[in-house]
């Protein structure tokens, strides 16, 4: 008996464009949306605001993203390129991708931390009225004591 080989046929480039457009897209979102969170939160800490957002569910999306701009490269080269991906560049995407789901784990919970630390110093509290939370995502609000309803 013959086993039946099995090819894959290539995605056009026009199709590969598009798809890894829409990976460079999510992937660029993925790392503005806790960028603009993070400047947002440090905004609201420095001017000594009545209450401060810690959006702790939107930085696990920065190592995706991180994580996404590894896979990306890796696209680009077996679906425009049509060559495989040279070793250096291979070993290199590795760290990337591994950082990006180190920091998917870690930063989060360090930038609450760290912001948690420094907004107990000045005096505010965590008002468990106005945060919520859905599974891991937590939205943690700290106001001043007489500020929280």
């Amino acid at each position: 008996m013959v086993d039946k080989v099995e090819t894959i046929t290539p995605v056009s480039r026009p199709a590969a464009v598009l798809i890894l457009s829409i990976f460079l897209a999510v992937a660029v979102v993925c790392m503005l949306l806790p960028v603009a969170s993070f400047l947002e939160m440090a905004g609201q800490i420095s001017g000594t605001a009545d209450a401060v957002l810690i959006n702790k569910g939107v930085f696990y999306l920065f190592g995706v993203g991180v994580a996404l701009s590894g896979l990306l490269v890796d696209g680009s080269y077996n679906a425009l390129l049509h060559r495989p991906v040279p070793e250096s560049l291979k070993r290199q995407m590795g760290k990337v991708i591994f950082l990006g789901l180190v920091l998917v784990v870690i930063l989060p919970s360090a930038i609450h931390y760290i912001s948690a630390y420094v907004l107990e110093l000045r005096g505010y509290i965590v008002c468990e009225s106005a945060s919520s939370q859905w599974l891991f995502v937590r939205d943690i609000v700290y106001t001043l004591p007489d500020a929280c309803n």
